[in-house]
């Protein structure tokens, strides 16, 4: 597992915005954005709230999904957000997860 990166879960380090990385890794297929299949299973599935536990990336990633979604489908969808960093750099916290 540990050559893998990820976990058992399913998840990894990947941009939605990088939609030639995301067409690359196989998240999803040539000519779809991921942005939109992201925003796809969240209606489909009704999510309203999204938590996440990460850094500036994975906080800036949840905000831009938020938005596409509200702009493009006129959706909502609350972005929780738990800073963790080993770099223990995000002020003004003490300490986070991961440091």
């Amino acid at each position: 597992l540990h050559e893998l990166g990820g976990s058992p879960i399913g998840n990894s380090r990947v941009k939605l915005t990088n939609i030639k990385d995301c067409v690359k890794r196989g998240f999803v297929p040539e000519g779809e954005t991921p942005l939109e299949v992201a925003s796809q299973t969240l209606l489909k599935d009704e999510i309203n709230v999204i938590h996440t536990i990460g850094g500036d990336d994975t906080n800036t990633q949840a905000a831009e999904l938020s938005k596409y979604l509200l702009e493009k489908h006129n959706g909502k969808v609350i972005v929780v957000g738990m800073p963790k960093t080993v770099d223990n750099d995000e002020y003004p916290i003490r300490q986070t997860f991961g440091a």
